[in-house]
Parts: structure tokens; sequence; C-alpha cells
């Protein structure tokens, strides 16, 4: 049986869902009045829906679940009247709108019942909705996937088809609402997975207590002013956490080595404006970021070590245009600056620039590695960075169109550009970071 705040919220979905397939089927000049007409008459829609709800769980099926709800329904109208006359014209209108009503009660308990899981196994749920802060025009705020339950063996496996589910549809997390991540076992509800792929325990609106990739509990971190975190059995890795807000959170990185996550932790906090600390927590989940192993640059004509900077732009100038450099890509995903290196930052305006490295096989190519460079966003005002969510979907989905082979390794990078007065951009090599690195399966 659903709590009362978990009702309420499924009630109001569920009405969203009708108003919604509502607009979809009225033209633009009258879905001013149809919005409102569902405004005015959400309460007593969201009440019907309750009860619907309330017959599911109490185990009624079809036409004897939808006769309840309806009886239920006109029980609690009647009893609304606070006088004879009032009763009196409630009955009427229950009667002169008994054949709406029951179509309206057939739609709700159709909704219900496909949110309810198959009896037996493992199952995750999958549905898209459009997000109300994007304009209809928009893929964020037109895509609409009904809810379906897919068979799953584990909760990995889970986590991979929501992922892969993310991706192919380019889901915003506004997008992936309701009932999406909803992992059952046996039609009773065992996890959900976040749309930051993180597992949590049950199907409460706000989960408190995260699971690992195998269903074990991860101890629940201390919100303290010590900043202290109780230790797991056995520790397979660690994680860096961000205190944003006196609460610690985590992405799903794991490193496997302290050390490893200190200098990520660090990295990140220079860069999230809105952290207040970070720190290490040891963690019971496997490692799954890989080592960098930083090697030393050889010394050569044309080596990276050489170059400062590059101009690009529709007006480079004319001392530089023929030096511009073919910058030649490591085989691995790290950056090496050269002993000594101190850099040199040009003048102008600072600009973000987000770009996807991809190094390995992809398309027709068996033998012979390939290096390719596609830029995901350019002249991003560094006081408004995107979202790593956002960047990793755009990443993934760009990757995808390579048709990469196994093994192929792509990373995310942070470019630092500068605008200069002619309109040129200008950037120093070496100087970007690395937000977000991927092995393809």
């Amino acid at each position: 049986m659903a709590d009362t705040d978990e009702l309420k919220r499924l009630a109001a979905d569920y009405v969203s869902e009708l108003r919604d397939k509502n607009l979809a089927q009225t033209t633009q000049d009258k879905q001013a009045a149809i919005i409102r007409y569902w405004e005015e008459r959400g309460p007593m829609f969201r009440s019907l829906a309750q009860l619907v709800i309330a017959a599911l769980d109490d185990g009624k099926d079809g036409e004897d679940a939808i006769r309840w709800a309806l009886d239920q329904f006109r029980q609690k109208v009647i009893a609304a009247a606070q006088t004879d006359s009032q009763r009196g014209a409630f009955a009427s209108w229950l009667v002169q709108r008994k054949e709406f009503l029951r179509r309206i009660t057939v739609q709700l308990w159709t909704s219900a019942a496909r949110a309810v899981p198959p009896p037996y196994g493992i199952y995750v749920a999958l549905e898209a909705h459009p997000n109300p802060d994007f304009a209809p025009s928009t893929r964020q705020g037109s895509v609409s996937i009904p809810l379906v339950w897919k068979s799953i063996e584990n909760l990995s496996q889970a986590v991979d088809v929501v992922d892969d589910f993310i991706v192919k549809n380019q889901l915003g997390s506004g997008n992936f609402v309701r009932f999406a991540g909803r992992v059952a076992k046996d039609k009773k509800p065992w996890a959900q997975i976040s749309y930051n792929r993180r597992v949590w325990e049950g199907w409460h609106w706000n989960p408190s207590q995260e699971l690992d990739r195998n269903g074990y509990r991860i101890p629940s971190v201390e919100v303290a002013a010590t900043g202290k975190t109780p230790i797991p059995e056995a520790v397979n890795s660690y994680k860096a956490e961000m205190k944003v807000g006196n609460a610690w959170s985590s992405n799903q990185r794991r490193y496997a080595t302290a050390k490893e996550a200190d200098e990520a932790g660090k990295d990140l906090y220079r860069r999230w404006t809105s952290a207040e600390d970070y720190r290490v927590v040891p963690s019971s989940d496997p490692p799954n970021v890989e080592p960098v192993i930083n090697q030393p640059v050889e010394e050569t004509e044309r080596s990276e070590a050489q170059i400062l900077f590059f101009h690009v732009g529709d007006k480079p100038k004319p001392a530089e245009t023929a030096q511009t450099p073919i910058v030649a890509e490591t085989e691995g995903l790290s950056r090496t600056k050269p002993e000594g290196y101190r850099g040199h930052q040009p003048p102008g305006e600072q600009i973000y620039r987000y770009t996807v490295l991809a190094i390995g096989l992809w398309g027709r190519a068996r033998k012979e590695s390939r290096v390719e460079r596609i830029v995901l966003a350019q002249r991003v005002d560094p006081k408004q960075p995107w979202p790593l969510d956002r960047l990793v979907v755009m990443g993934r989905n760009k990757v995808a169109e390579l048709k990469p082979k196994p093994g192929l390794k792509w990373r995310i990078e942070q470019e630092i550009w500068y605008v200069q007065p002619d309109g040129t951009e200008q950037t120093v090599l070496n100087e970007g970071t690395v937000l977000h690195a991927e092995v393809v399966k």
C-alpha cells in the first residue's frame, strides 16, 4: 500500500497523463481553455485517481475495481454536501455525468494497471514524459514514451538498461520521471535507479539508502561537522564526495586508491563553485576508473611541448596562419605537460569549449587505431558551465554515431579559450580539464 505522499503523487501523475493526452488532441487555439478546465477540475480527478489506486492496492481487478472506485467517489461527493439541496444537486450531477466519470475512471485504471510490474522475476520500468520547462518544439519538451517493464537478471543489468534508455532517447532528468528507473522483484518494490544512474533502496519518492550494483546497502554518510563516515566491512575502492548545503554526495566514479580519489576530489572541488568542502570516503564498490599513467613527452620539432597556443577564427593573424600546428594525440587518455612548463595565459575574454576525444576503432576500421575530436559546445560562459550529466549524454550520442568497436576510449574535455578583439579565438594547449572518461564495452 502506497503511503499518503506516494498516493497523492501517483494520483497527480495519472491525472497529468490524461491532461497531456487531452491537450495533444486539441487545437492550439483551444489549449488554454483545456488547461484551465483541468486546473479547476484537478482536485476532483485526483480524488478519483486515489480511489483507483486504492482499488488496485486492495487486489481488485478490471471491472470490479472501476465499479468500486466510482461507488466510493459518489459517496465522497454526496458526503461533501452540507444541505439537503446541495445533496440533491450533487446527486443530479453524478447521474448526468455518469458516463463521463466512467470514461475517466477507465483511463485512470489503465494508467494505474500499467504501472504494476509482472508477478515473477526482476523488471525495470522505462518511460519518458515531456519536460514542462522546455518548449514543445524541443526534444525534451515533446518526448513521450509509454511505460514498459523490461525483464532483467540483476541490478547491475538494470543500471545498464537505464543508461542505454536515457542515452538513446536523449533524455534529460525532467523526462526521466514517474515510474522510470523503478526495479521490481517478484512484483514487489526493490530498488530505483535515478537519472544519475545511482541505485536506491525501495520506491520512496525521496530515497535515502543507496545500494551498490549487487543490491547491498552502502553505509550511509554521517552528515556532521566532523565530516566522518563509517568504513564498510569490505573496502574495495574509494570515492570523492562533495559537500553542498550541509550534505555530502558523490558521483559513480570509484578509484582503486585513496590518492587517486583525493586528486579527483581536489579537481572537482576547484571546478564546483557551490562545493563547500570535499573528502575521500571508502567504498564497498569495485573500482571503475582506470588509473591514469603519465608517460614522458619526447621533445621533437613538432611536439606539443613546443606549442604554446594557436588561433582559430575568421581573421587569423597572417604571421601565425602558416604556423598553425597539427596537434598529435597520444594513445592514452592522459595529458602530460613538459617538465618545467608554466603555461601562458593570452589576453582576451575567457570562455569554455567542451570537446570529445575518441581514441580507438570505429566504423569499418579493423586494425589501425584512430583519433577523433568532436566539439560539443563553444563559447560557453565560465560562470555558467554546462552540467556534467548533460555533457555525458551528448558525448555518448556523438560516440555512438561513430559506430565504435569495443575498447574505444573517449573522454570529455573542458578547454579554456580566449576571444580576441578581432573575433579570433586563442587557447593554451594542455590546459584543459578531463571531466569524464569511458571505455566502450
